[in-house]
């Protein structure tokens, strides 16, 4: 979905570009994987849009109970 040049210096914002439509994104904070957690994420800030993404990477198992129906965490 990003450009890996961008996204390789995880603990430093910047820019990223999507490759669809050639679109900016801005890398706002990187939490690296944590094995503990089984996951890890991105947010994005896009300017055009003037809204924050956020971006989850994870196991199946951990990723569907952060996406579960009265999930408060």
């Amino acid at each position: 979905m990003f450009d890996q040049a961008a996204t390789a210096a995880s603990s430093h914002p910047g820019v990223v570009r999507v490759p669809s439509g050639g679109r900016q994104l801005i890398q706002v904070k990187v939490f690296d994987f944590d094995s503990a957690l089984q996951r890890m994420s991105a947010i994005v800030w896009d300017p055009v849009a003037q809204r924050c993404f956020v971006s989850l990477k994870g196991s199946p198992e951990m990723v569907a109970a952060l996406c579960a129906p009265g999930n408060g965490t």
